[in-house]
């Protein structure tokens, strides 16, 4: 062989690893390029995924004050219903200790007043009426009638009689 054909076939030995090797680095350019876009699309989906997850986080804790501060209205409410029974049951309790002691006065009124009857039943009635006015100084009642507070015959056993005292103090 020739030494002409010696250095072409090494030329074209070296052009063709050189092709080679540059072709490998082109290769593996384009892979390196594909892996870094690829890395992109996922930093892209990655952060899109955590702006969706603060997203829910944000409206999970707004959600969440929203039920505390309805928990703290519906306790507030609460301690205020028990305030207002607690009040409304001291109220009842004073105004019973109220009518009791007025009932005393009145039966040592009766006890001590000659002209008032013994049995204290027209006082009753009047007492009655007074707490069963309508706050216009008119009876409370379902037919409108002013006389449904009058003692009936048959309440009274015999006509024109009085009652008979239900209580001992009554019958002094």
């Amino acid at each position: 062989m020739a030494t002409g054909t010696i250095i072409l076939i090494v030329v074209a030995a070296v052009v063709l690893v050189g092709l080679v090797v540059v072709g490998m680095r082109a290769a593996r350019s384009r892979r390196t390029e594909h892996r870094r876009e690829e890395a992109r699309e996922l930093r892209g989906k990655a952060r899109e995924r955590e702006s969706s997850a603060e997203d829910a986080r944000a409206a999970a804790d707004e959600q969440a004050a929203r039920a505390q501060r309805v928990r703290a209205e519906a306790e507030e409410k609460e301690a205020l219903a028990r305030r207002n029974e607690i009040a409304a049951q001291q109220r009842a309790g004073a105004a019973e200790r109220e009518s009791a002691a007025a009932r005393e006065q009145h039966d040592r009124a009766r006890a001590a007043d000659p002209d008032a009857s013994d049995s204290g039943y027209e006082e009753a009635v009047a007492l009655d009426g007074d707490a069963s006015s309508n706050g216009h100084g008119e009876p409370r009642t379902a037919s409108g009638s002013a006389d449904e507070h009058a003692p009936h015959e048959a309440d009274e056993g015999v006509a024109g009689s009085e009652p008979e005292p239900a209580s001992p103090e009554e019958r002094r």
